[in-house]
């Protein structure tokens, strides 16, 4: 088996998260989620009703709107991110439709579990890798077995040194997060058949090439999926029981703007 390389090149071990919430309340359109994430979050929320409504208490709180506090569809709406906390991404890789990963839902730029008040996370001890990595992000290409460690610069909490990680957790952190990847493909590629579970195997689990892209790159995805009409999208993880959806996103698997 060949040796993985690992750049760390200009890393800075010392982070300290300052609590600004930067971070988590300016995540865009959403942080990537594998099937695995999904159902570690909705395992951790099963039966904790009482964090999600702390959550909207927090947040009413926040957005100066009280008056809404104790209001029962208000306190639905949060209850429902138990397994409304997510949307989906598609792919055509033959024959059909599929999903290919899932993002974190957004609100306003914030993530729905970032708490304006206390400025934690509500999932904490679940969070996605991708937040648990940051300040600091993975690119890596699989086919050439080479990863690489990058940085947030703007992070305030980087050079803050309270207890430095040394660059063996770095480099550790850094393969956990491409043999996620790697897992949540080879997982896709089990479910799909035919040339579908070839092409998902070959591109994505022998190849995988994971690349950080800018904003403006992200925007023209998004766009080009938009302009797409498909009749139907299949989520085959959710087909196969290992992530769990309300009927609002099952009724919706739908490319962004298509219509039934």
């Amino acid at each position: 088996m060949r040796a993985i390389s690992i750049e760390l090149d200009g890393i800075s071990g010392c982070f300290t998260c300052q609590r600004c919430g930067s971070c988590c309340s300016s995540v865009g359109r959403g942080v990537r989620l594998c099937y695995q994430e999904v159902r570690a979050i909705q395992r951790y929320l099963s039966g904790r009703e009482s964090v999600l409504e702390e959550l909207a208490w927090d947040v009413l709180t926040h957005a100066g709107m009280p008056e809404l506090i104790g209001s029962e569809e208000v306190a639905e709406s949060f209850r429902s991110l138990g397994r409304g906390f997510f949307s989906s991404s598609a792919r055509s890789f033959g024959s059909g439709y599929f999903v290919e990963y899932y993002v974190l839902r957004s609100s306003g730029g914030a993530c729905v579990f970032f708490n304006p008040l206390s400025r934690e996370c509500v999932v904490h001890e679940a969070k996605p890798l991708t937040c648990r990595l940051y300040p600091y992000y993975v690119t890596f290409d699989l086919r050439e077995m080479r990863l690489k460690l990058h940085q947030h610069a703007s992070c305030p909490g980087i050079g803050v040194c309270e207890a430095e990680r040394s660059s063996l957790e770095l480099a550790s952190e850094a393969l956990e997060f491409a043999k996620l990847m790697q897992e949540h493909y080879s997982k896709l590629a089990e479910v799909l058949e035919g040339r579908d579970a070839w092409a998902v195997r070959r591109s994505f689990v022998e190849g995988l090439r994971y690349v950080e892209v800018d904003a403006g790159e992200r925007e023209r995805e998004w766009r080009r999926m938009s302009r797409r009409r498909v009749a139907e999208v299949r989520d085959l993880f959710l087909e196969h029981g290992l992530i769990e959806a309300d009927d609002s996103y099952r009724s919706n698997l739908l490319y962004p703007g298509s219509r039934k």
